[in-house]
């Protein structure tokens, strides 16, 4: 088993038990977490970027490869009430133009629900958390 499946697996079957010990499993619902940060750099990966909007693409498109790759792992949550994912990823970086070592982050949040009433459940969770990330 790859450590990537070892993990998912372990997520998932939290949430699993989290609802199961509910005094209303049938009605909870949960998100999964993930940080991706040390699958995808083992320490030696540090992004160059021009200025942010240059980096903000480059971890965008990082993570959207990361997420495509592990695709399989989502789409075995084995529980109904698991509604989304949200995948954590962080690198050092080095912005060019204002000389800036920094750590950018970002979160990509990954839809899981399959009724309507959930995806909407799911979409404004994940709406409310990039508005108040976006107001920091």
């Amino acid at each position: 088993m790859t450590v990537l499946a070892r993990i998912s697996k372990k997520r998932f079957s939290q949430l699993r038990k989290r609802y199961r010990d509910h005094a209303k499993a049938s009605q909870v619902r949960g998100i999964a977490a993930l940080s991706a940060t040390k699958m995808e750099n083992d320490g030696s990966l540090m992004l160059k970027a021009q200025d942010t909007a240059d980096l903000n693409v480059t971890i965008r498109r990082l993570s959207d490869q990361f997420v495509a790759r592990t695709e399989e792992f989502w789409n075995k949550t084995g529980d109904e009430r698991t509604i989304g994912l949200v995948v954590s990823l962080r690198a050092p970086s080095h912005v060019e133009d204002v000389n800036l070592f920094t750590v950018v982050r970002h979160l990509t949040w990954i839809g899981l629900a399959r009724t309507a009433e959930d995806q909407k459940l799911f979409r404004q969770v994940a709406d409310a958390h990039i508005k108040v990330a976006r107001e920091r």
